[in-house]
């Protein structure tokens, strides 16, 4: 596969001229609303376009070079949306409560945490999800090998340590969640 020379970058809001956005949402709703506001741009074709993502539950943004090097992974409150900018049509969304990414360039991977789980991408698409990993928290996440370590909140209100693979989304410790 050949890397894509497609850029990217957040914008503040949407532009006040030019071309109207594509619209990407993962219900269907808020497609006139302002959500996270994205330019795409190719320095080989001198093409660009405007994107207006839906925001998902929260207020994380982020955006990354998808690590098969041809999309762009645009993460917008937390809702995950897999776009090729050449094509400008969604590949995958899913999530919408992500508050975390970890890289793990070894592995062409990305790590996606919730309060309570994972989910990995990688040059294919998405490889795993975990299991329920805590009740409600997740913090002090530590990449370290293949390891993801960090800590789990518990139902007895306790913070306790996880190593999860990031090969296959297995885990040891966390929380005992035991329904």
């Amino acid at each position: 596969m050949v890397e894509s020379d497609w850029k990217f970058k957040i914008l503040e809001g949407l532009p006040a001229t030019g071309d109207l956005p594509i619209q990407f949402s993962a219900t269907g709703m808020g497609m006139h609303s302002e959500g996270l506001v994205s330019k795409f741009w190719s320095e080989s074709s001198n093409e660009s376009w405007i994107g207006n993502f839906q925001r998902g539950l929260n207020l994380f943004d982020h955006a990354v070079q998808h690590p098969n090097l041809v999309d762009i992974i645009i993460v917008a409150g937390g809702d995950v949306y897999i776009v090729n900018p050449e094509r400008r049509t969604l590949q995958d969304n899913f999530g919408g409560d992500f508050e975390t990414i970890t890289a793990v360039p070894d592995q062409s991977l990305y790590i996606f945490g919730t309060s309570i789980a994972f989910e990995a991408v990688g040059p294919k698409g998405r490889t795993w999800r975990s299991a329920r990993i805590a009740l409600d928290g997740i913090r002090s996440l530590n990449l370290e090998g293949s390891d993801l370590t960090g800590e789990a909140y518990n139902q007895d209100d306790q913070w306790i340590p996880f190593s999860l693979d990031v090969v296959s989304g297995e885990f040891t410790g966390g929380a005992d969640i035991w329904w």
